[in-house]
Parts: structure tokens; C-alpha cells; sequence
């Protein structure tokens, strides 16, 4: 996915996805691609969010403050890749 997208001249960013487990993490895939890559990571966001039921509006889906805690996260992380 990453190829077909920069093929079409689309910039891509990697957000990890937590494993559906007790304590969470993301699976180590992540790490690989992005550094294969060279691809800007951001790793934790999702969890944080998920982890916490104050940012979710129901188990799996961020509600208004979660998105825009991602979106804060996101945009952090495009500054310092110095896409924007």
C-alpha cells in the first residue's frame, strides 16, 4: 500500500493500530515499515486514546476529544517530519 500510494505521488504516514489485548502495544510491524520505509510513525496516539474511556464514545471509536487529541498527535508529528 505504501509503494501504490507514493507511485501516485500520495505522501503517507503510518499510525500504529494497537493489538486488541489486556495492556495493548502495537505490533512491531509498524517499526519495520516506517524505517524500511522512511516513513514519519506515530506510534502511541491511538493507544492513549483507547486506553482511556474519556476519549472514547463507545470501546472502539474516539469520541470528539479523542479525534482531537489525534488530530493534535498528527499534526505534531507532520511539523516534525516538516511536511507542514
Amino acid at each position: 500500500m505504501v509503494h501504490m500510494a507514493r507511485d501516485r505521488g500520495i505522501a503517507v504516514v503510518l499510525i500504529a493500530v494497537p493489538r486488541p489485548a489486556l495492556f495493548g502495544g502495537n505490533a512491531t510491524f509498524y517499526q519495520t515499515i516506517a524505517k524500511e520505509n522512511d516513513l514519519p510513525l506515530e506510534s502511541g496516539i491511538l493507544k492513549d486514546i483507547l486506553f482511556n474511556n474519556e476519549f472514547k464514545a463507545d470501546p472502539i471509536h474516539p469520541n470528539a476529544k479523542g479525534y482531537r487529541r489525534m488530530a493534535e498527535a498528527i499534526a505534531g508529528l507532520l511539523k516534525k517530519a516538516g511536511a507542514v
